[in-house]
Formats: C-alpha cells, structure tokens, sequence
C-alpha cells in the first residue's frame, strides 16, 4: 500500500516487476509500455539512463474508469489517486504516446504533457467470414449487443432493456462473458449467453448491432468488431467516440425515443450485411491500419 501510494505502484507492478524491466531494457532499443497506470516503469528507466525509445500506450484514461465506483472515489487517496499520478508520469516520461482519441489526447495535454502524441485507433485482426443470408420470410429483426459483465455494459443494456425493448417488435441477443448473470429473465424478445468460443453465429444472423453504452474512455472494441463483420450499428456519442460514423454506417442515439425510432427504420433494411461499415473496418480499424501508423510515427520520431 506504501508503494501503490507514494511510487505510483499499482495495477500489480512492484519493486521487483519494475528491476527486472529494468534490467532486460538494457539490451533493448524500444519499451513498449502497453498501459497507462505504469509510468512507474517509465520514470525508473529514464532515471536510469535508459537510452533507447520508451513508448506508452494509453487504451483508456485508466483513473477515469476507477472514479466510477462509489466505493473508490471515498478511497480516492488509496485508489483513484495512484493512478492518476502513474498517468502522469507515464505521459511525463515517455518518448512517444499512442492514444485512441482526440479526447483522450486533449485530457493528457491538461497535465502539461509535452511528449509527441499519435491517435492510434481501436484495431482488430480480421477475421471476417461470409455467411450466406437464409431468406426465411418475414420474422423479428435480429438485434445484438456484445459485451462483458463491466458496469458500462451493464448499466446500458438494462437501460435499454426498460426503456427501449418494449416499444420495438423485435429480438435481442446478448452475448458477454457473465452477462448471464445479469438481473435479465430471457422471454419471447430476449435470448442471453455468457462467454461463447465464436461470436461469428451471432453476427451472422444479426440485422444491426446495439452500442447503448454511456460511460466510459478510449474507444469501444465491440464497435470495431461490428464494422468487422459489417454490421449497421445504433449506439450512443460515447459508443462512437473516435469512430468516423457516417449515416450509412450507424445512428447516434442519446434518448430511448432516438433508439426506438432508429430501430423501427431497421424494418426498412434488406440485407443484414452493410458494405459501408465493412469498408470503413478495412480502411481505418484494421490491424494492418493501426500498424502502418506506429510504424510511421517511430520512424518519424528520430
């Protein structure tokens, strides 16, 4: 506790995690420090006279997640605090930062941070495959949400469960690690899993991918995920944040009359595959992307 308070030592790093970094840095030419809360890292190479590039990756304004919690933000010298600091030192120490988005960016520029930063956006491997769509007659359009039991999650899909759901004459799925053990009874319009091998079934088989999300940072890897499998998405400002959505490729919402209306138009649509949100994958969110991107920032940096 000494150490998460006065050296920044939190998210399981500790005296001896950061000397043997320290040591296999020796005989390395780039750091490649792949999470905020770990400037402690960062700040003991420099004092050493670490020589090569220290690069961070910032996936989130990590404090900012932590200040959710009640319980955290009455504890916030033990929790919330370390890890705004570490940030800082992260963003202080580093020679490059690679940050998701431009809000993300502007927050750490708050702290007086010089550092050259790179907007370096969600990416995923492609792993799309053509499913042949079944022309089954008219039915229920298909709505899926993709998550893990996280409050944001959580908090969203029950959201909308309550004040969207009943009003639209269709089917959702929900398919997350733990989101089974969500206060949700599945019925006739809902079917719930936890953790699945292959989410590919689920996008298959789904007219539009639901993104009800209104809390968070950094960028949503389950948005990412459905412009993979080409899919229309309905979600929020913050579920979009640092995405270019168009209108081709989804609606911003931020009432349930916003999401009632915009998936009573989803009536309207003919295919479950949407070439524009599978195109924009491809020319922005792709792993091939994000790494022609840190390729070229290092290389400019020297």
């Amino acid at each position: 506790m000494i150490e998460r308070c006065f050296k920044q030592y939190v998210n399981g790093i500790n005296t001896k995690t950061i000397s043997d970094i320290s040591n296999i840095a020796k005989n390395c030419e780039y750091i490649w420090i792949d999470n905020s809360s770990y400037g402690a890292i960062a700040k003991t190479l420099k004092e050493n006279n670490y020589k090569g590039t220290i690069i961070v990756f910032f996936h989130n304004i990590e404090y900012i997640f932590q200040k959710r919690s009640f319980f955290k933000r009455i504890l916030y010298p033990i929790f919330n605090r370390p890890i705004k600091n570490a940030e800082k030192e992260a963003a202080q120490y580093a020679d490059l930062i690679f940050m998701l988005t431009e809000r993300d960016k502007e927050e750490v520029r708050k702290w007086g941070c010089n550092t050259p930063i790179v907007l370096l956006p969600s990416s995923l491997k492609d792993t799309y495959r053509n499913f042949p769509e079944k022309n089954e007659g008219p039915s229920k359009k298909e709505i899926l949400f993709v998550g893990s039991n996280f409050y944001a999650n959580a908090n969203g899909i029950i959201w909308f469960i309550n004040n969207v759901l009943p009003h639209v004459d269709v089917h959702l799925t929900i398919v997350g690690s733990h989101m089974d053990e969500l206060p949700i009874k599945p019925n006739d319009k809902i079917e719930i899993h936890g953790f699945v091998d292959n989410l590919d079934i689920y996008y298959a088989r789904a007219d539009c991918v639901i993104a009800p999300i209104f809390e968070g940072s950094g960028m949503k890897t389950k948005t990412t995920e459905a412009l993979m499998w080409g899919k229309f998405i309905i979600g929020t400002k913050e579920a979009f944040c640092g995405f270019d959505i168009t209108e081709e490729i989804g609606v911003c919402c931020e009432s349930s009359e916003d999401f009632i209306k915009a998936i009573k138009e989803i009536e309207k649509h003919c295919s479950k595959f949407n070439i524009a949100s599978r195109n924009l994958f491809l020319e922005k969110y792709s792993t091939e992307k994000s790494m022609e991107i840190v390729k070229y920032a290092i290389q400019t940096l020297h």
